[in-house]
């Protein structure tokens, strides 16, 4: 009797044992889930904050390749104080070419809202040879400025008062409307 009362004990402490250890399993892969969904939004985390970083990195690096040209850019812009300066090259470019031109319209405008910049409006008049007048347009597309040619008309003169240096046939009217950038 011995023996089936140890046999007993023997199966009731196995029992007991795998209970004990099913429950330890079962507490233990209810654990790891836990660490599972946390180490999954851990990553998520790092993850994100690598993309960050990436991002970050790769603004900077195209910063840094822009400096030289914010430089440039900025060296476009006139002052105030080289406003007549501009003037005087828009003149020279006409008189390079033997064009006799005159800047009717001069103004600066108040500044845009919310801008550090005016803008220098310019009106340029001529009398030339379409030779002559293409030259002059492609000279002031080549300015070292930030100037934009807002407008450019061209129409057969009909009155020259050039004498007979043109034929008459051949002058041509231009005008052509700049805008310069003043800081």
């Amino acid at each position: 009797m011995k023996t089936h009362g140890f046999k007993k004990t023997l199966i009731i402490i196995l029992w007991l044992l795998i209970t004990v250890l099913f429950a330890a399993w079962i507490f233990v892969i209810a654990e790891s889930y836990s660490y599972r969904s946390e180490i999954v939004r851990i990553s998520d985390e790092i993850e994100s904050a690598m993309n960050r970083d990436s991002y970050l990195s790769s603004i900077r690096n195209v910063l840094r390749g822009t400096e030289g040209d914010v430089g440039t850019i900025e060296g476009r812009f006139i002052l105030p104080d080289d406003v007549s300066d501009f003037i005087e090259f828009l003149e020279k470019q006409a008189r390079d070419l033997g064009i006799k031109a005159e800047l009717t319209d001069i103004n600066l405008d108040t500044a845009v809202k919310n801008s550090a910049f005016r803008v220098l409006r310019v009106r340029m008049s001529a009398l030339s040879s379409w030779q002559e007048a293409v030259s002059l347009i492609n000279a002031l597309e080549m300015m070292p400025y930030i100037a934009s040619i807002d407008r450019v008309n061209l129409s057969k003169a009909t009155d020259t008062g050039i004498g007979s240096e043109v034929p008459p046939k051949s002058v041509w009217n231009v005008v052509i409307d700049i805008s310069q950038y003043v800081k």
